[in-house]
């Protein structure tokens, strides 16, 4: 998303000052590429439904349940995981500002509380390190994982994340000088 593309997510409360760098969800081709069974199963239970008592028959007809009932199961069951798979992708959201990083589990609409809200914070001043992660179809199709690790608390994992390098990068132009004068590593390299 781009910089000016960002408003303040209702979930958070930004301090004077404090500017939005990254918001984004995870990608969505982990979710895709988990969804493609489900998706198969819905055309071969929409096969079932369809043509399934002309296919089988008589064996068709000594199930206890018709054939064509059989194959919209199979829809039914495979249309859930796909609105799972959905559901779960929305309601992740990773924010990086000019203080802190945030990484947010659960989809409230309006009034509504669709999945419980949660998040997780690590101001910038706080962080140890920052690490990418990526396989080789993670990096062919352009996303990764990201572990900030602050000194005396669980490490805050960001995964699926659109270009984590690119991420990697906003998160450490915006870390403050580390306690020994050392400025963050990406200002060294530069």
């Amino acid at each position: 998303m781009a910089e000016s593309d960002m408003k303040v997510p209702e979930w958070i409360t930004l301090t004077e000052g404090e500017e939005i760098r990254y918001r984004d969800n995870p990608s969505r081709v982990p979710y895709i590429l988990q969804g493609i069974p489900s998706g198969a199963l819905i055309l071969i239970g929409l096969f079932i439904a369809l043509f399934g008592n002309q296919a089988f028959g008589d064996v068709g007809a000594a199930l206890p349940l018709s054939v064509a009932r059989i194959g919209l199961i199979f829809v039914i069951i495979a249309g859930i995981s796909i609105i799972y798979l959905y559901l779960s992708w929305r309601a992740h959201e990773y924010l990086v500002t000019s203080e802190e990083v945030y990484t947010k589990f659960g989809l409230v609409n309006g009034r509504m509380t669709l999945i419980p809200l949660n998040y997780t914070s690590i101001r910038l001043d706080d962080v140890k390190d920052v690490s990418v992660s990526q396989s080789f179809v993670e990096r062919f199709f352009g996303y990764g994982m990201i572990v900030v690790q602050p000194p005396h608390q669980d490490e805050l994992v960001f995964e699926n994340m659109v270009s984590p390098n690119r991420v990697n990068d906003i998160i450490e132009r915006n870390r403050p000088e580390n306690s020994d004068g050392v400025s963050s590593t990406a200002d060294q390299a530069k």
